[in-house]
Formats: C-alpha cells, structure tokens, sequence
C-alpha cells in the first residue's frame, strides 16, 4: 500500500516513505506486522512505525512544536501521566510553565520575555536543568521558583547560564525592587 520515494497525507502531517517491510510470519509461528521508516516532511524527523498506524496517525512527530508553538519533545520520551510521583514529570511541568510565562498570554509582567531556542527542545532541557543553580533545593522543595532575572540582572531570558531557582519570597523581594525601586518588607509578610 505504501510506496518507498512517495509521499502522503496523514493525521500528522505530510510524510515521506524511506523504506518499508512486508508481513512476515516467524518461526515461532508469531507474525511480524509490516512496518515502514518515514520522515515528517516539515520537520525532516524520522521514525519507524507499523504501516497499520499510518492512516491512523498513531505516531509522533517529536520535533514539531506542540507546546505553546515552540516547545517540542526532542526525543521519543514519553511523559507520565499527571499527578505520577516522577521526576520526568516534574520537570516536563516546570518546562511548560516557563514557556507559558514566556509565550502564553502574558501582556504584562512576562512582557518581553524569552526562553533560549535550546530549551524549546524539553529533550535538551531535561538534560541541562540539573546544572541550573539551586536545583537540588528544587528538587527536595518544588515550590521554589526558576527565575531568569535574579542571577545576571533583568535579563527577560529563561537559559540554563541566566537562571537559577530561587523561594518565593527572595522571588517577591525581586520584583518589587525592580517595580518599585525598593524592597519592599511588609508587603511580604
């Protein structure tokens, strides 16, 4: 059904046909599903699937942009379930929040800000966050925040070398002494 060097439409997008086997029925008398390699045409990611899952869309493109139109996975990952006691977890919704803040809806006090291309990729992010200051307080205490202002001044960058994890109060005090030019006390307690 599939052609190696021809293109088609799916669920997922437009892929390419690199190569493909046929059915196969093995020794043990199990049968082997006809699968094929193919690369999405936008992103040039490859992968191997079951033909059967093609018209179906039963497969991922990791690299095109699903999360806030920049964040993407980056590898096959997969991430658990919400509300599963697992580090992936925790920081794949570390990761979303920052590209939230960072390209959500945020008119106002995340105006300008921006998050390094390297960690669009949350591959590449989960790779570098444990050398992001403060991590390993973050990790014991997760409502410590990730700041991009603190380290190196109001930058407006999320990137492993501008960031570092901070508490919500040492967060606060920040902010007003940028708003208002003061440190503010009373206000936080």
């Amino acid at each position: 059904m599939y052609e190696i060097n021809k293109t088609y439409e799916t669920p997922k997008g437009l892929i390419k046909i690199l190569s493909r086997t046929k059915k196969q029925k093995l020794p043990n008398g199990k049968v082997k599903h006809p699968r094929a390699v193919i690369q999405f045409v936008k992103t040039g990611t490859v992968i191997d699937v079951q033909t059967c899952n093609i018209k179906a869309g039963k497969f991922e493109d990791f690299m095109e942009p699903t999360v806030y139109g920049v964040g993407f996975l980056g590898s096959p990952i997969r991430i658990p379930a919400r509300g599963s006691n697992s580090i992936i977890r925790k920081i794949y919704d570390l990761w979303s929040n920052m590209l939230k803040r960072a390209y959500g809806n945020y008119k106002t006090s995340y105006a300008g800000c921006k998050v390094d291309p390297r960690w669009h990729n949350f591959t590449t992010f989960l790779n570098t966050i444990h050398e992001v200051e403060g991590y390993e307080e973050w990790e014991k205490d997760s409502s410590m925040h990730l700041d991009k202002d603190i380290k190196k001044g109001n930058c407006g960058l999320y990137s492993r070398d501008h960031c570092k994890f901070v508490t919500a109060t040492e967060n606060a005090k920040d902010s007003n002494k940028r708003r208002w030019g003061k440190t503010n006390d009373l206000a936080l307690t």
